[in-house]
């Protein structure tokens, strides 16, 4: 488990204020039926902040609130926003009339979950199949990944339990409650295994948290038990020994100890440099018994064995990010000494963590613990399953990934369920803003007979998910009011390429404007990246970007700096600055280098540039080598006075940029 970056605070800073601000979906045609469903009792109401309103200013919004019978169940970082939470959908009614006539108030809306209902027979994935209520659940971005909301809805009969051996489990946590049954704690030698380190309930929560019980998150096999064994102790240190008594306990195990549950699947966060003979022989009992033992391959990014995840009757699984890349401390096998078996969502997880709190984590017990949850309702599909059977079907039907020397994939819970089509998903960003939109519309058409089949808006994180026909050729459209649309053609086959991300930029007419967006926060070639765009006038030369600010020029508008939030960054100039702008983009490498071995090619950047509403082209960065002196690259020229743009497309050196970019 990783230390937490403070960009990730800061993008659950982002993500906090936008469950509160779901949006509505715009008025859809006939074909485009909007399917609404509400989160029972509870509405988001936005308050002008810069308002005198006395009411609001003597009261608080708690006193408010109670007045109408409401309580205030959760609110925005900045206060802008408010969940209330009513008794019934009656009170909520009511409210509304009443709160749309407060000056106080700038909104009020149903918390709502929007989706387009299907439209063309081969939009399955349109309309979730299973689409739980817990309110943070967009903040589990591997939930979208794994395909979790056009799966089937989970099968009641013949669950199997998911033993948790590592540092125990909080079995108070509200998420949690009611569904952990208490194994062996080998730490303080007795049956209550509560949780002091966090990362067992963390991994709890992302395979079988509960679903529907109007808090938190939603677990990928939300109908098993947990069976919670202590083996990791406070600091997140554990012995062999441990490890390997906690297996044997749960061998012993059977359906009594965990609700009536069959404990058939077991997930170890811990890993070991050697191999260990007492855990070995417990695995190997394990597995003679038919239990499926998931363990992480260890966070050294190294491709050095990790012990147990690297025993050949254990499920080993690596780490991915968000766009399909192996994770900067994932481990990884080589062709010649395979041993990684899968891989899975493992960087910034959302989940459940000790004294009933929330958290991000990163790390490959995060990744074992999506495949342990996807194992359990895959099992719960096809009961009669052997081992060998169960991790054939979630390796065949997974995703392809990158950053592995060897050929290996993403877990794929719609697929390993039955379904036959391609996933296609990816994230929509304002890209000034360098933030995930909510609420866009992304239309797939295929390019072979001229039909959509997708269309589906985006989720409140930006993500969008669809499922489409075998083709070599899509064109994918994203449009969103307030916005210029976007489009990407997009091969398919031997050309696959799953996850489309693209950046939207704000209307201005009688201006220029470049977005750029590149794939990812966590490349796997190091620890992170940070690009940073300029805009230069070269005479003087003077520079702005989102890291500098504005410069006080009125006539130059940048946007967010990427490095607290996404992975985008833009700057809008109006044309009555005149004279010429050259469009630079560098990769951020710090003083040391804070990105280790990072490079600019290689990371999927692009450069979108528009004029006056109209795109006029979009230009990728050259696969030209880099070093860690020569990651800029000089993308073109705009002319603010006749209007025209040059592409030039070159990379420089530190020496050759600018005086005034800092890099």
């Amino acid at each position: 488990m990783n230390n937490l970056r403070m960009r990730i605070f800061s993008a659950l800073a982002v993500m906090a204020l936008l469950v509160m601000t779901f949006p509505v979906t715009d008025k859809a045609s006939a074909q485009d039926e909007v399917i609404e469903e509400y989160v029972p009792g509870e509405l988001i109401v936005g308050v002008n902040t810069d308002s005198k309103d006395e009411t609001l200013k003597s009261q608080g919004i708690n006193a408010l609130s109670a007045q109408i019978g409401a309580e205030v169940a959760d609110a925005a970082m900045d206060q802008s926003s408010f969940l209330f939470r009513f008794n019934s959908d009656e009170e909520v009614e009511r409210a509304i009339e009443y709160l749309q006539q407060q000056p106080w108030v700038s909104f009020v809306e149903r918390n709502q979950v929007s989706t387009v209902a299907e439209a063309f027979p081969a939009s399955e994935g349109v309309t979730p199949l299973y689409n739980p209520s817990d309110p943070q659940r967009f903040l589990e971005w591997q939930l979208n990944k794994i395909m979790y909301y056009q799966a089937p809805a989970p099968i009641s009969t013949k669950v199997p339990c998911i033993v948790v051996i590592d540092s125990g489990v909080d079995y108070n946590h509200g998420d949690l409650k009611g569904k952990v049954y208490k194994g062996k704690d080998f730490v303080s030698n007795d049956m209550y295994p509560m949780d002091f380190y966090g990362r067992g309930t963390h991994m709890a929560g992302i395979a079988a948290a509960k679903t529907n019980n109007a808090i938190g998150i939603a677990g990928i096999s939300p109908l098993s038990k947990i069976l919670a064994v202590r083996v990791v102790n406070a600091s997140g240190t554990g012995t062999a020994w441990k490890v390997a008594q906690g297996i044997q306990w749960a061998n012993n195990a059977g359906a009594a100890k965990c609700g009536g549950q069959a404990p058939k699947i077991y997930v170890l966060g811990i890993s070991f440099a050697k191999r260990s003979a007492a855990i070995t022989k417990q695995i190997t009992a394990a597995a003679n018994k038919g239990r499926l033992v998931v363990a992480a391959a260890g966070d050294n990014n190294k491709s050095a064995k990790a012990w147990p995840g690297a025993e050949p009757k254990v499920f080993g699984v690596a780490a991915t990010e968000e766009n399909d890349r192996r994770t900067w401390f994932s481990n990884f096998d080589t062709k010649t000494v395979p041993w990684v078996d899968i891989a899975a969502p493992g960087y910034s997880i959302y989940s459940t963590v000790n004294a009933r709190k929330y958290d991000l984590m990163d790390g490959t017990a995060m990744s074992a613990a999506v495949v342990a949850g996807t194992a359990a309702r895959v099992w719960s599909k096809y009961p009669n399953f052997t081992l060998a059977q169960l991790r054939s079907k979630l390796q065949s039907t997974g995703d392809p990934v990158q950053g592995f020397p060897r050929v290996i994939k993403r877990v794929n819970l719609y697929r390993a369920l039955g379904g036959v089509k391609i996933t296609l998903q990816g994230r929509v960003f304002n890209g000034p803003a360098s933030e995930p939109i909510a609420g866009a519309k992304v239309v797939v058409k295929n390019l072979a007979t001229g039909k959509v089949v997708c269309s589906v808006t985006t989720r409140a994180n930006g993500y969008y998910s669809c499922l489409v026909p075998k083709s070599t050729k899509f064109k994918v459209t994203v449009t969103k009011t307030g916005y210029r649309s976007q489009t990407k053609t997009v091969y398919l086959g031997t050309k696959s390429k799953l996850n489309i991300n693209l950046a939207l930029a704000s209307n201005a007419a009688g201006s220029w404007e470049v977005v750029i967006l590149w794939q990812g926060w966590q490349p796997y070639q190091s620890l992170g990246r940070e690009m940073d765009l300029w805009l230069v006038e070269p005479t003087t030369p003077t520079c702005y970007s989102a890291w500098l600010g504005n410069n006080f020029n009125l006539n130059v508008t940048t946007g967010t700096d990427s490095f607290k939030f996404g992975q985008s960054e833009g700057i809008i100039v109006n044309e009555a600055e005149g004279g010429v702008m050259d469009v630079w983009v560098s990769l951020w490498d710090g003083n040391p280098s804070p990105w280790g071995d990072s490079r600019i090619t290689g990371s999927g950047l692009e450069v979108v540039i528009y004029h006056n509403n109209a795109w006029i082209g979009r230009i990728f960065v050259p696969g030209t080598p880099t070093t860690l002196s020569s990651d800029n690259w000089y993308v073109g020229q705009i002319d603010l006075d006749s209007g025209t743009w040059t592409k030039v497309n070159q990379i420089k050196t530190d020496a050759q940029v600018p005086s005034c970019m800092t890099k």
